[in-house]
């Protein structure tokens, strides 16, 4: 288990020395670097297991709501990471209310001074929770963030959902958008009638951003109005249920959204697969047909090929090569080395005697998607077709030779 220690007192070097036999410790004595921590771990995919921390913290409010953001979506492969305080009797009550003000749900209280013999029993008892959670994994691995204000209703989502697949819940549309980009979700159920920017809205602005407008979007509402259910459709939304809904009816429902979600990803995906294998077969086709033209020099091969390379992405508009042949060079016009760069070395009987270099003018992942792998190949064919004509040049001098005999 990952388990991330928030404490700096006295009590918390026992808990240390218990928590490293049951996994990896993460111990955070500043109180400024507990939520960062939080927050890189998830990003990292290497969440937290089990989060203990510390009521005395200045910024406990903030370092929970930053626990339930991660945990509800990120924490644990999507499952919520365990979280234990460490209090003392004064402080448990007042304790309690902020946690419910921030809709955490604890494992246990540490109360000191007595947390030796607590400490191992609880994280045996999350060790074996843990364990049977793998046996019981949702339905989909996949997300839903569900956008809720009623904290009864957010519970209740929250318990009959999480069966299904991963879900997040918010309480705002503000909030949907500030969440949205981290948590990525497959699936959106969203309440009509939100404080601030209603559903409606929410969802007509889903429908205009790129990355999540084809996104399902689920209404949850509790009016019966036809005027109501042609905004729903009219905003992008892909179905609804009414309030008080039937847990099977909405299970159903999402079940058929996820399913019809996860055939789009895969379609998509191979989509891009095929895109990509195209574009890689084009761009070998066009370095095929640069080597086979014997009667071009090797310099007009060599700046064929330097402008051939950046084809094989998916934005070759953001690549740029050059090739290095012992001191001479060859670069495209745009030309620019930067830190993103791929080099890989052109060698001549074994021997280097240059590098293929290709730079990305600014970083975005599906520039490199693959790059590195082809790059190496091109700078593999460079080498080969260098020696070839390096051999048909020896081949030639031979034959004048004979003849001059």
């Amino acid at each position: 288990m990952r388990i991330l220690l928030a404490a700096s007192d006295s009590d918390s070097e026992k808990i240390e020395k218990t928590a490293k036999d049951f996994g990896d410790v993460t111990k955070v004595l500043d109180n400024a670097l507990v939520v960062p921590s939080i927050q890189e771990a998830a990003e990292e995919e290497k969440p937290f297991e089990v989060i203990i921390i510390s009521d005395e913290l200045e910024e406990f409010p903030e370092v929970l709501k930053a626990i339930r953001m991660t945990g509800e979506g990120q924490v644990c492969e999507h499952d919520r990471a365990s979280v234990v305080v460490l209090t003392t009797t004064f402080l448990e009550r007042h304790t309690k209310e902020v946690l419910e003000r921030c809709e955490i749900e604890i494992k246990g209280f540490l109360v000191k001074p007595h947390v030796g013999t607590s400490v191992a029993r609880l994280l045996e008892e999350i060790e074996l929770e843990s364990n049977m959670r793998e046996l019981h994994k949702p339905e989909f691995d996949m997300k839903i963030l569900a956008v809720e204000d009623h904290p009864v209703s957010r519970k209740q989502l929250r318990l009959l959902l999480r069966s299904v697949a991963y879900i997040t819940t918010v309480e705002s549309a503000e909030e949907l958008f500030s969440e949205i980009f981290s948590i990525d979700p497959d699936l959106i159920t969203m309440d009509v009638q939100l404080p601030g920017v209603t559903g409606i809205q929410a969802c007509e602005r889903l429908r205009n951003t790129p990355r999540f407008s084809d996104v399902p979007v689920i209404f949850i509402t509790a009016s019966d109005s036809n005027d109501d259910e042609i905004a729903m459709f009219k905003a992008g939304a892909n179905d609804f249920v009414k309030k008080p809904f039937g847990n099977l009816a909405l299970r159903a429902r999402i079940r058929n959204q996820l399913l019809r979600r996860k055939a789009e990803l895969a379609l998509q995906k191979e989509a891009k697969r095929l895109e990509r294998t195209v574009r890689i077969l084009d761009c070998l086709f066009r370095l095929s047909e640069l080597v086979m033209d014997t009667k071009a020099s090797t310099e007009k091969l060599v700046r064929g090929i330097v402008d051939v390379v950046p084809t094989a992405s998916e934005r070759p508009e953001n690549l740029c090569a050059r090739i290095t042949l012992k001191d001479q060079e060859f670069k495209a016009g745009d030309f620019r080395e930067t830190i993103w760069k791929i080099s890989s070395p052109i060698c001549a009987y074994e021997k280097p005697i240059g590098s293929l270099d290709v730079c990305m003018l600014e970083e975005d992942d599906s520039s490199y998607d693959g790059m590195t792998s082809i790059v190496n190949d091109i700078a593999g064919r460079i080498s080969q077709t260098i020696e070839q004509r390096h051999h048909v040049q020896m081949l030639k001098k031979m034959t004048i030779t004979d003849k001059s005999d």
